[in-house]
């Protein structure tokens, strides 16, 4: 996930690749990180997302699509939330 940061994975479709049952997965991923699998791919979307804002020379919009988001509303309430600020704030601040 970490290398593939634009793709949005599937539960299933990790579970397929690695060959576990989805439920057990899930649950063993969780008791290990404390989240959930798909918490885990935002965290990595979003702090990509933050390096490219501060780093890359892109708007907001360019960044939320080069890491997988198509929503542009999503991704902004997502990265508020778990960052603190708005990603047009954070670009300023870069």
């Amino acid at each position: 996930m970490a290398e593939n940061y634009s793709k949005n994975y599937s539960v299933d479709e990790i579970c397929q690749m690695i060959g576990y049952s989805t439920s057990h997965f899930q649950l063993i991923f969780k008791k290990v990180t404390g989240i959930t699998i798909i918490q885990y791919q935002n965290e990595i979307k979003i702090k990509k997302a933050r390096d490219l804002l501060q780093y890359g020379n892109c708007n907001v919009t360019e960044a939320a699509l080069q890491v997988g988001f198509n929503d542009m509303n999503y991704f902004s309430r997502l990265y508020k939330k778990m960052t603190g600020h708005n990603p047009s704030e954070y670009l300023k601040r870069g």
